[in-house]
């Protein structure tokens, strides 16, 4: 457990698979710092794209920008939709794979769209809120 590594005087990332071990708590921050960000530094565009696009990117073109525009254009993500169908009862085997992997990657990015923008200009902008992911949800 971590308080017994700490009491010997070691530490461990649990955010990755690092198999490596600090030996000072200041190292470990300065890792954590370095590798796992906590403020977003992509925009809408660029999260759809490494998410939910690059698994498809050797058969589809990228669509986002006109897809994320239309979402902007269509949903009011304070208002929550009319209804609600669960489409699992409908789905079956690979496709059924394929969506929960889709939806996976959906929810990682809306939770990467959440963090804080490193600048104050990026979080006025409109292609740095993370409304368009929760109306995707």
């Amino acid at each position: 457990s971590d308080s017994l590594l700490a009491d010997l005087g070691l530490y461990v990332c649990r955010q990755c698979d690092s198999k490596e071990i600090y030996t000072k708590p200041s190292a470990l921050s300065s890792h954590i710092k370095n590798k796992h960000s906590i403020h977003r530094t992509k925009s809408n565009f660029e999260l759809a794209s490494d998410l939910l696009f690059a698994p498809i990117s050797n058969t589809e073109s990228n669509h986002w920008t006109e897809g994320l525009q239309w979402i902007y254009n269509t949903f009011d993500a304070s208002t929550p939709p009319p209804f609600r169908q669960s489409l699992l009862l409908k789905l079956q085997y690979r496709l059924l794979d394929q969506f929960l992997d889709l939806t996976a990657d959906l929810v990682e990015a809306t939770v990467e769209a959440n963090r804080i923008p490193e600048s104050h200009h990026e979080a006025r902008q409109a292609d740095f809120k993370a409304d368009p992911y929760w109306s995707m949800l």
